[in-house]
């Protein structure tokens, strides 16, 4: 290791105080040193005054001292004893020449060998280090030839058993063929094949027999002749972050108390399903659900015998639904069913009847007997024939319309949107706000923006059904512009609209004794002039809902 000293490696014959004396020596000193330093043979047929070395008793004697060298480097020196007086001569010093150079290159190889057997041992200490498993794959028959701690340890494997006898495919999928055949992505062979790295993610057993996430990637071992010989392969376990970017998709794409997708998940399903409609030339149905009184048991017995109650509700929706349709928690009580490929509209009242049946039943939870109901709006796509725009949007729009129909109709039943309904009751809300926003304004400016409003919202009416409207509109705004009580119009066009939605103009005392009761328990008295005019509202809307049907 100090290039300017040499130290005895192997003798023969020497005596204890040479032992002693020659066992480290300064390059430079006694005849050994001098050759080191020289580089040269040195040779004496007698004990001199460069004799540094001696003791007392020492015989007469002379030496050869011949260095050892790789090119300009000096690794040893051979050092021989000789007779006193020893003749020199050439052939002598040429075959001695001859063994040191033979030893230097045994000693170059034996220090190319230690280099190796270190640089081996500190891969291995780094590898072992690791927490990833490392293999070394033969590149011709795939057999594992080198692999570290760690996946002896993940796969409990004995190194024995498979190091140069077993390969890869054998020991990680327990089968006889290459994982192409079996139809599995080899990195592997990508890397063979592309000559880079590969990667990719694999579903392995562990020692337990349980499935891990595992991801496998490649990287190629060249010989001089840049020709792959070998293949580094490494195997990540990535179980706890597949569960993790599962968790989140959850929780993204769930409701965290049911289970169930959510509103944006569910909207992901509504777009595929209507696609696949167009695609298939096939019919879906989207239900529109709402619980009817969850709101007095919630507020009664408590959030937390609500919380269970929804999720009991959306065990019952999962029950009655194939695997192919989507039950989504929209919030609240509301949830939404996606009823994939359905023949006709009745396979969705099928549906809608079994689970106002099975939601109708009582409840136990906890003891506690929780009585609700639900109300269900069905939209059946595609729509008919004059349907406005048939984005998503629109779909969920119609469903809610019929579910609004069928609270109004007591609730506890479904209702199908039909183009009628949806159109009625969009020209009677937007004809009630006109009037309502436009009583003190002239006749033109109040009819463009309703004409305008009618566009935007792709209602586009027949003459006769024009000329209708403009009845409502004069009507409307004559019952707005009477009304005594100023702060009170939003209050009446609310419940006056809802009346409307109601009858459908149709309307008896006993609707009109109701309406006037909401509004007086509201602080709303309306005198008998205003109820005139209300009556005349109802009437001029009945003439529409005749021309729709």
């Amino acid at each position: 290791n100090n290039p300017e000293v040499i130290v005895m490696a192997a003798q023969r014959r020497l005596n204890e105080a040479l032992l002693i004396e020659c066992k480290r020596l300064p390059f430079g000193k006694c005849l050994c040193g001098l050759a080191a330093s020289t580089r040269s043979v040195v040779f004496y047929d007698c004990v001199n005054e460069l004799h540094d070395v001696g003791f007392e008793g020492m015989e007469p004697h002379g030496h050869y001292c011949i260095p050892i060298l790789s090119g300009a480097t000096i690794l040893g020196v051979l050092n021989l004893y000789v007779k006193h007086s020893h003749k020199r001569e050439k052939s002598e010093e040429d075959f001695l020449i001859a063994v040191a150079n033979t030893l230097a290159g045994i000693i170059n190889r034996d220090k190319a060998e230690e280099m190796i057997r270190r640089s081996e041992e500190f891969i291995s200490t780094i590898i072992d280090s690791m927490h990833d498993s490392i293999l070394v794959i033969d590149a011709k028959d795939f057999k594992i030839l080198k692999a570290n701690h760690i996946f002896f340890k993940e796969y409990s494997l004995i190194p024995d058993e498979i190091i140069g006898k077993k390969t890869c495919h054998e020991v990680l999928y327990k089968q006889h063929s290459l994982c192409k055949e079996n139809n599995i992505q080899c990195p592997i062979e990508d890397t063979l094949n592309d000559g880079d790295y590969a990667s990719c993610e694999h579903i392995h057993i562990d020692k337990n027999g349980n499935e891990i996430y595992v991801e496998c990637n490649t990287s190629p071992i060249r010989n001089n002749n840049g020709e792959i010989t070998q293949v580094v392969y490494v195997l990540r376990n990535i179980t706890e972050r597949k569960q993790f970017e599962k968790r989140l998709k959850e929780l993204a794409h769930y409701d965290s108390l049911t289970g169930l997708p959510n509103r944006a998940l569910f909207y992901d399903h509504l777009k595929s399903a209507v696609a696949m409609s167009k695609r298939n030339k096939t019919s879906f149905a989207l239900l529109y659900l709402d619980l009817d009184k969850f709101k007095i048991v919630n507020d009664s017995l408590g959030h937390d015998i609500g919380d269970i109650l929804l999720k009991e509700v959306g065990e019952v929706f999962k029950e009655v639904v194939r695997e192919t349709d989507t039950v989504a928690r929209m919030g609240g009580d509301e949830f939404n069913i996606i009823l994939t490929k359905i023949d006709k509209k009745e396979d969705a009242a099928y549906i809608a009847d079994r689970i106002i049946s099975l939601i109708n039943k009582p409840f136990n939870i906890q003891g506690k007997i929780c009585s609700i109901g639900t109300s269900i709006g069905i939209c059946v796509y595609p729509y008919e024939k004059d349907s406005m725009e048939d984005d998503i949007s629109n779909v969920v729009k119609r469903a809610d319309i019929a579910l609004y129909r069928a609270k109004e109709q007591g609730r506890n039943n479904y209702q199908f949107y039909t183009d009628i309904i949806g159109k009625f009751d969009a020209l009677v809300e937007i004809v009630t706000i006109f009037a309502r926003d436009n009583s003190s304004q002239g006749e033109n400016e109040a009819w463009i923006k309703f004409l305008d409003k009618m566009k935007n919202d792709g209602l586009y009416c027949s003459q006769e059904i024009t000329k209708s409207l403009e009845k409502i509109l004069e009507a409307a705004r004559r019952f707005y512009r009477v009304i005594s009580i100023k702060e009170a119009h939003s209050t009446v066009c609310g419940n006056s609209a809802k009346l409307i939605r109601k009858t459908k103009g149709d309307w008896n005392a006993s609707d009109l004794e109701s309406f006037l009761s909401s509004l007086k328990e509201q602080g709303i008295v309306l005198n008998e002039k205003e109820i005139g005019h209300l009556i005349e509202l109802l009437s001029t809307i009945k003439s529409l809902y005749l021309q729709f049907i």
